[in-house]
């Protein structure tokens, strides 16, 4: 994660949670350390940032001066391994905001059984008090207010934990298979067995994504609007399911639902949370029954420029637009826009989408084995663009130029296919895309494999 970036709107999440300045070595700083550590393990990884206020906001003022003495990651590693039942290597990291640096605990992901405290820690009151309880599996959940918290785990919490684990036991198994099943069509064989058709109709999937693109259009921009190049990338899914549900209306529970259950496996991910941005503008807000938000950033406040728009409307439909990658890079440089497209970047905008799509479906409390997931994806503004790579170890051969100047893809995933199986599901996705570049192809091993490096990621 760009931590300099986050630290400019922060927001806490169910992998990001942000406590207020702590001294790691008074007892209390060291329970919030140990509790937030291993809640955000159980939850297969995240960050835990210090020196930032429950509203978001970075205490600039209130900085200690021994800040690397106090978060020195040997420091931190073996108060966390000391009460961890289960030791996992951690790093620490620094972001700065108005000329102050703010610690940031890393704690890695895969996690393959649940983690307890080892050791009580108690306060030095008289009688002392149990700040950290002995054999106590601390979670992350949403159980308070639907808003993310640190909390010992409830019954209603070990499906998650369990899931987290099992997915990344399987993810082990996966890759044994994929290296004995190469060359084999993996998504026709997981749709064969999911019962799911291979050529869904895409009726209302178009119907919805061409809604909320005209929406886009319409909406009202800001006075220092400018061009910033016709590329745009747009996803837009569909849950369906056939388990029964209550109504369900466009209020802060259904935002909450799924919001802060974004896996942030990009430092821009799509769906932003931008409920702590500073333009009120871009905070998300309700019309028509529908969450939406515009951010409009032509100056390159965070970082580069952006222009994206998202909405959603319950029970569970899904749409995001945004400029392309590569002309945000290029106007940030100061050369022209609409040259290029990375193909890398198309891998990973996908891969993004559907784990980001499965983990709100889950987190909306649709059921697995009932549920699948209808995709739609649209590349626009690509005619005579070029063809590249951002990872210098791709060679792209000269010539690719698109001769089209949009393209959409299709599919239709169930909802409980594992984590590990979502690379193998982007080749066919992204396969006419790179056609289009007079007759680009890549193998299903080099896409899968920028795929699995993403999802790998945790922001």
């Amino acid at each position: 994660m760009d931590l300099d970036q986050f630290l400019q709107a922060p927001r806490e999440s169910l992998n990001i949670e942000l406590k207020a300045w702590i001294d790691p070595l008074t007892q209390d700083g060291k329970a919030k350390i140990v509790k937030a550590a291993i809640a955000l393990r159980n939850f297969d990884g995240g960050y835990l940032g210090i020196g930032i206020s429950n509203e978001g906001i970075p205490l600039t003022s209130e900085s200690p001066e021994n800040l690397d003495e106090q978060f020195h990651q040997d420091t931190i590693q073996a108060l966390i391994t000391k009460h961890s039942s289960e030791p996992f290597e951690i790093t620490v990291q620094f972001g700065n905001f108005q000329g102050v640096r703010f610690p940031f605990i890393v704690i890695p992901s895969g996690v393959r059984t649940p983690v307890a405290t080892k050791c009580r820690l108690q306060d030095l009151n008289s009688p002392p008090q149990d700040l950290v309880k002995q054999d106590t599996v601390y979670v992350r959940t949403l159980l308070a207010n639907n808003t993310p918290s640190t909390a010992a785990a409830r019954f209603s919490d070990w499906p998650q934990i369990m899931n987290v684990c099992f997915e990344n036991r399987e993810a082990d198994i996966g890759n044994f298979v994929r290296r004995h099943l190469t060359g084999l069509d993996i998504p026709s064989l997981l749709a064969h067995f999911g019962n799911q058709s291979i050529e869904p109709e895409t009726a209302v999937i178009d119907a919805f994504m061409n809604q909320c693109r005209q929406r886009f259009l319409d909406a009202p921009k800001a006075d220092n609007a400018r061009e910033l190049g016709n590329g745009r990338f747009e996803v837009a899914f569909v849950i369906n399911s056939t388990q029964e549900r209550g109504a369900v209306r466009a209020d802060d529970n259904f935002l909450n639902s799924f919001i802060y259950a974004n896996p942030h496996h990009s430092g821009w991910p799509l769906w932003m949370d931008t409920r702590g941005f500073q333009q009120s503008t871009d905070r998300p807000r309700v019309r028509t029954n529908g969450w939406e938000t515009l951010i409009e950033d032509y100056v390159g406040n965070f970082i580069r420029p952006h222009l994206d728009y998202w909405r959603v409307e319950p029970p569970g439909s899904f749409y995001h637009i945004r400029l392309l990658w590569e002309d945000a890079i290029a106007i940030s440089k100061g050369t022209p826009p609409n040259s290029y497209f990375g193909m890398d970047i198309a891998i990973i905008n996908v891969a993004e989408a559907i784990a980001v799509a499965i983990s709100f479906a889950k987190s909306m409390g649709f059921e697995g084995d009932k549920t699948n997931l209808e995709f739609a994806f649209r590349w626009s503004g690509l005619a005579d663009r070029i063809m590249t790579s951002y990872d210098f170890r791709r060679h792209i051969s000269p010539g690719k130029i698109c001769g089209d100047n949009e393209i959409t893809s299709h599919t239709n995933i169930p909802l409980d296919i594992a984590h590990s199986s979502i690379p193998s599901l982007v080749p066919d996705i992204v396969g006419e895309l790179f056609s289009a570049f007079n007759g680009a192809a890549f193998s299903k091993n080099i896409i899968e494999e920028v795929a699995s490096e993403q999802l790998q990621k945790k922001y």
